[in-house]
């Protein structure tokens, strides 16, 4: 079974299209509009590679001087503070497709992003160990037997209070960023 699985999986893969656009798209040839969504999406000059392959089976060349101004009126959206936040927030990297000066307006903005990201990962963490913690209660309350199980359920609902009181102090640090966000805007 695993082996046709596996064999199956080495025939389809070639057939399976990762383009970055379809015949539609290439025969449409908004070049400028497809350059602000790279652009918007920070993605770089040599992108324009992806889309020339793609455009190629249906023998369209991509026009690169308009893709390159669609491009740039994109990345004048994507190389702000406030994108700069929302990549942070998303615990995603910034493209090196900014000019320096903007890379440096977008410093400060990208980590106070990414720190809220930390806190919400940790947050998402601790509720996983607290989930755990309470299926475990409920499965030693399904044959509780006081003289064994007693210290245990204690033990168990005092790792909770914990991680609530963590989760709690947390969920006030990733507020507390999302004010010196808005502080900075």
């Amino acid at each position: 079974m695993i082996a046709r699985l596996a064999c199956a999986t080495v025939f389809l893969l070639p057939l399976m299209s990762c383009a970055s656009l379809t015949n539609k798209q290439c025969e449409r040839g908004d070049w400028y509009g497809i350059g602000v969504s790279d652009g918007q999406a920070g993605r770089s000059i040599s992108y324009l590679d992806n889309h020339r392959e793609a455009c190629a089976d249906v023998g369209i060349t991509p026009d690169r001087a308009v893709w390159l101004k669609g491009r740039e009126a994109g990345l004048r959206q994507y190389c702000t503070p406030e994108n700069a936040y929302h990549i942070g927030k998303a615990g995603d990297q910034i493209n090196n497709v900014c000019q320096p000066q903007e890379r440096l307006k977008m410093s400060r903005p990208y980590l106070v992003g990414q720190q809220y990201y930390d806190f919400t990962q940790q947050i998402n963490r601790l509720k996983s160990e607290k989930n755990s913690l309470e299926e475990d209660i409920r499965l030693i309350e399904v044959d509780y037997d006081p003289e064994t199980d007693k210290s245990k359920l204690r033990r168990k609902w005092r790792e909770i209070s914990r991680i609530e009181r963590r989760i709690e102090d947390l969920e006030d640090q990733r507020s507390l960023y999302t004010l010196l966000y808005a502080l900075y805007n």
